[in-house]
């Protein structure tokens, strides 16, 4: 697993964790399906196997909300994959409403 460059996470409808590279589309890594979370992770080997080292939900364009937690430690779970109790780095996205009218 390569960790370098801290890889998108997604949480897919299958339940397992799904990385890509940074540059990629957030639907393309999902083969198309819905998206039930997505953020940065950054992984390390630890001594029962990979583990998280630091997870948020900070991804650019699609703004995912912190209660994506649950279905993000699912997938991580499903995938034996250490995790923390919740994100090490989260944020609560303000999405911009458009202006009246358009």
């Amino acid at each position: 697993m390569n960790t370098r460059g801290a890889p998108r996470r997604y949480g897919g409808l299958d339940g397992l964790p799904r990385l890509a590279p940074r540059r990629s589309e957030h639907v393309a890594c999902a083969d198309g399906g819905d998206v039930l979370g997505a953020g940065e992770i950054s992984l390390r080997r630890g001594p029962q196997g990979w583990e998280v080292q630091e997870i948020s939900n900070q991804s650019t364009g699609y703004c995912p909300d912190p209660d994506c937690w649950p279905a993000v430690a699912a997938a991580l779970d499903r995938a034996d994959v250490g995790r923390p109790d919740r994100f090490t780095q989260g944020s609560n996205p303000r999405r911009q409403e458009p202006a009246p009218g358009r």
